[in-house]
């Protein structure tokens, strides 16, 4: 038997998605973008990195301790306009963005993908089948199919292009979110940001004011 190119088909269930989501997780050249950019991680990342795996490391470690180790989280929304769509700005800095406004078109479209799936699907679990099917000439032969399974989000996730805020702030975590009065959406730990762009410093200076506060430095006399 012989072995043709993976397909992607996208099977949906717990719900149904939009066409536009689901024709978006059918595209090979996405789905394999997602995958090599961690969007869709692999092992070890995809069985550690959960907020399961990570609520059972905080039971784990917190009673261990006189006081509970806080888990700081901080979420972005890269749709800052809230257009529902993300424009060059709003994906600078998470992706390269050519001087080619063709090739910016292209730029545009990876992000609005990743978007669209992050904010109308709560979780994309990917696996591969082997079946046998018939091809055009009736010979048997062996496909291999990856199969998308998605859960969709209802309402839609903000996200960071590259994690959901349901997910960041992960209260089964223990996670605590790290607000802000400065910012729109601060009060609720969410910020105008994409996942790269969340990692500046007025941001880690709002980290250090949140650990301070919590964890006050105590003064000692100076000794005689």
């Amino acid at each position: 038997m012989s072995h043709s190119p993976k397909r992607f088909n996208c099977r949906r269930w717990g719900g149904s998605l939009d066409q536009e989501t689901s024709n978006l997780l059918t595209q090979t050249k996405l789905a394999g973008y997602l995958s090599l950019a961690g969007v869709t991680p692999s092992d070890p990342a995809l069985s550690v990195q959960t907020t399961w795996e990570a609520s059972i490391l905080n039971r784990q470690i917190n009673p261990k301790k006189p006081k509970k180790i806080p888990y700081y989280s901080l979420a972005g929304n890269a749709d800052v306009n809230g257009d529902d769509r993300i424009d060059l700005n709003e994906v600078r800095g998470f992706l390269a963005i050519p001087d080619d406004p063709r090739l910016q078109q292209g730029v545009l479209w990876v992000a609005n993908g990743i978007h669209r799936i992050l904010s109308r699907t709560q979780r994309l679990l990917y696996r591969t089948e082997e079946r046998t099917v018939q091809d055009a000439r009736g010979n048997q032969v062996q496909q291999t199919f990856t199969v998308i399974e998605a859960v969709p989000a209802t309402p839609p996730v903000q996200n960071d292009l590259t994690s959901g805020v349901w997910s960041v702030h992960c209260t089964a975590c223990g996670f605590r979110p790290v607000t802000s009065p400065f910012y729109p959406q601060g009060s609720e730990g969410i910020y105008p940001l994409n996942h790269s762009t969340l990692k500046s410093f007025p941001i880690i200076d709002i980290i250090l004011e949140k650990i301070r506060a919590d964890f006050p430095l105590k003064t000692f006399g100076a000794r005689p």
